[in-house]
Formats: structure tokens, C-alpha cells, sequence
């Protein structure tokens, strides 16, 4: 969740860029925000390929 994310030190930017970039999108910045996202947005260019974290991921900042 957003809050587990936050609990480890990543801020909301941060975890949007990291999701972001799990569905495909080039995010050149460590932060972003889903209004910078939406010109680059096609709901045919997003990733179909799981994306999974590992226990050290989760429990570590992105």
C-alpha cells in the first residue's frame, strides 16, 4: 500500500514513477506525478507482463 511505501521512506512520487515504469512508461525523473503521466498515457501501450517484487523489495525504499 501506499502508507507500506511510505513506512520505508519512498514518497508518493516515487511511487508512482516505480509503478509507472512496472506498466511500461518511460519516466526519466526518480519522481512524478499521474498529471505528468496522462500525455503520455494509451491504455494500448501499457505492459501486460506480470511485475512481482520480492520479499527484499518490498521491505527495502525503491
Amino acid at each position: 500500500t501506499l502508507d507500506d511505501r511510505l513506512a520505508v521512506g519512498d514518497p508518493p512520487g516515487r511511487v508512482v514513477a516505480v509503478l509507472a515504469r512496472s506498466l511500461g512508461f518511460e519516466v526519466p525523473d526518480e519522481e512524478t506525478t499521474p498529471a505528468d503521466l496522462l500525455d503520455r498515457f494509451a491504455a494500448d501501450q501499457i505492459a501486460l507482463t506480470p511485475w512481482t517484487l520480492t520479499p527484499e523489495e518490498t521491505d527495502a525504499p525503491w
